[in-house]
């Protein structure tokens, strides 16, 4: 059994429900993610970087996307749910659509594995500091 087995295993019924689904999702959308806890609660690493996690509350299920700006580009998509910059909140009786969840892990997944790449794919700016007039 798996850290990640633990702790959806002493969450309540609605709760381990929803954390499953996620889970699920998560895992088919994203197969190279490797599932790994942090800051006690389940996480999943996409080449190392945190793509998402999961977590339960008494009251809520979260989805955590600590990083990039996938939450603001599809913030159409979450309305109706509790979201901050980082965090999707929701009723474990009431879980975040599936398709919504994909697209998501999808987002964080090209965030991270091209990170010069706009949300269309496009290529954006680089990180490396653009030479002077005269150096190479």
């Amino acid at each position: 059994m798996t850290d990640h087995d633990v702790y959806l295993q002493r969450q309540p019924d609605p709760h381990r429900r929803a954390l499953g689904e996620l889970r699920a999702t998560i895992v088919s959308t994203a197969p190279d993610c490797v599932e790994s806890m942090r800051r006690g609660v389940p996480a999943f690493l996409l080449d190392g970087q945190q793509l998402v996690s999961i977590g339960a509350a008494r009251e809520h299920v979260s989805l955590y996307v600590m990083y990039g700006d996938t939450l603001a580009r599809l913030a159409d998509r979450l309305a109706g749910l509790d979201v901050s910059n980082t965090v999707v909140r929701f009723d474990p009786t009431r879980p975040i659509p599936i398709d919504v969840v994909t697209d998501i892990v999808r987002s964080r997944a090209v965030e991270i594995r091209n990170p010069t790449r706009d949300r269309d794919g496009a290529a954006g700016t680089s990180l490396r500091r653009t030479p002077r007039r005269g150096e190479r």
